[in-house]
């Protein structure tokens, strides 16, 4: 049986990667520590989390069984981090602190959550990755019925007060706590300082921190990249699934994970962020959500007026120089020449410009 545990549920596109990489970077600092982080060389990615220990696929419940036998072993503490716990039900949380040997009173939870107004855009920027086609504004209208729905298992992960009300009633409301995520203007140290906190560790992090954003809330692409890679996802329906991974992994890969840029170096415009047709009801989410947080006495690590919703400034349709540029980058990046990728400007021509009038109603 586990001595203790810190189990780290992280919403999706919560700084779930940036936490965890600096963990799975800090591991022998940790064990240093007499703490233990499991994965190293028997998990795929070499253990950058546990993502299997929430997961019922064959393949995952190997990998959980691997980490249970890791953890038995380890007289010492034992941190766990996977977005997959958000995603249990009650008799699912109960099931995994069996399977890991852990008696409640030996376990600590921490959450963390995004704010709605980033949390959907980077959702849908996620799903558009792994090769969805849906439009935004048609995924946000079912996300508003799924909402709605209180027998909708997308509720499991993304009703934060209700995550928080199972984890509570498993282990008890003092060994949870809530972690919002800051904003972005506080830079990536202060979401490593609120964790280290609510989990109980040092608060000098066990590796160098990422340089850039407060967290990685999923949207590293800009709004006119996940617009022309779901139109690609779109243009490939026909071509074996294989092959539309290892083109749209290509583009990705190209692009980088900061979004900052296309490959031609020109700027690929701003970040996705929610219509200002929606603004109004996500607002109202999140008011709904802090009131019940409130209610059952959250234990919060942070400000839980980080967990009103972020918007920025409306992007709309990609602007037609933008889309230019990617529409190239994308094209010179799957066609070969020679065996390597053409260069852009020898292989794609810039568009001519179009009139006003017909650009005007041009928009992915």
């Amino acid at each position: 049986m586990v001595a203790s545990l810190t189990l780290h549920v992280s919403l999706p596109c919560s700084g779930a990667s940036q936490l965890q990489g600096i963990l799975s970077r800090g591991r022998a600092a940790l064990r240093e520590q007499g703490i233990w982080y499991p994965g190293e060389g028997c998990l795929p990615r070499d253990g950058l989390n546990q993502q299997a220990i929430g997961d019922a696929r064959d393949q995952a419940v190997r990998h959980a069984e691997t980490t249970r036998a890791e953890i038995a072993g380890h007289p010492g503490h034992v941190i766990v981090s996977a977005d997959s716990l958000a995603h249990l039900d009650a008799t699912g949380v109960e099931e995994v602190l069996a399977l890991l040997g852990a008696r409640p009173d030996t376990v600590r939870v921490v959450i963390t959550a995004l704010d709605l107004g980033r949390l959907l855009p980077a959702l849908w920027t996620n799903t558009v990755e792994n090769g969805f086609t849906t439009h935004f504004e048609p995924y946000l209208m079912a996300a508003v019925d799924r909402r709605r729905d209180d027998g909708e298992p997308w509720r499991t992960a993304l009703d934060l007060p209700a995550l928080v009300s199972r984890w509570q009633a498993a282990v008890g409301a003092d060994r949870v706590t809530l972690v919002p995520v800051p904003p972005e203007t506080t830079g990536p140290g202060l979401l490593w300082t609120r964790f280290a906190e609510a989990a109980g560790l040092e608060p000098r992090p066990p590796a160098p921190l990422p340089f850039g954003r407060a967290t990685d809330d999923g949207t590293r692409l800009s709004a006119g990249q996940a617009q022309m890679l779901r139109a690609l996802n779109s243009v490939m329906l026909g071509l074996p699934s294989p092959t539309q991974r290892e083109l749209r992994e290509r583009v990705l890969a190209a692009w980088g994970a900061s979004g900052a840029s296309g490959t031609s170096g020109e700027s690929s415009g701003p970040r996705l962020v929610l219509p200002d047709s929606f603004r109004g009801t996500v607002r109202e989410w999140a008011a709904e959500d802090i009131t019940r947080l409130r209610a059952i006495h959250a234990r919060l690590c942070g400000r839980i007026t980080d967990l009103d919703p972020v918007f920025g400034p409306s992007t709309g349709p990609v602007a037609e120089p933008v889309r230019d540029t990617l529409a190239r980058d994308v094209l010179a990046l799957l066609t070969p020449v020679g065996g390597e990728a053409a260069t852009l400007d020898a292989r794609v021509p810039r568009a001519r410009a179009r009139p006003a009038e017909q650009a005007s109603r041009s928009r992915w």
